[in-house]
């Protein structure tokens, strides 16, 4: 499994600064850093099946995150905050999953 790159606290801090919509190169950075490496852990750990969208949510979620500096270096290494966020998001699309299996199975009512 590919490891997660070197985080730039420079450029976590710049991205929690920007307003929406500015500096669209320093959010492509972010995604050429980390895409590939979160894709690959969310594969891991079982997402397969829906792992570009699994981590397009994981990284719609980290906007907001950076945005309202809930993420703080203090408190743990950012790659492990990403982590935690990728594994929750595969976790809640097998829940989702499990429930939408079981809603195939479940008759419907007839009038």
């Amino acid at each position: 499994m590919a490891s997660f790159p070197e985080t730039s606290f420079t450029l976590l801090e710049k991205l929690g600064r920007l307003a929406p919509g500015q500096d669209e190169a320093a959010w492509q950075r972010l995604w050429e850093l980390y895409m590939p490496a979160l894709r690959q852990f969310v594969v891991w750990k079982g997402g397969e099946r829906n792992a570009d969208d699994i981590v397009q949510q994981v990284l719609v979620k980290l906007v907001d995150v950076l945005r309202t500096g809930q993420y703080k270096a203090e408190k743990g290494r950012f790659h492990s905050y990403l982590a935690m966020m990728a594994y929750n998001e595969v976790h809640m699309q097998h829940r989702k999953d499990q429930v939408r299996h079981v809603d195939e199975h479940v008759p419907r009512p007839t009038s």
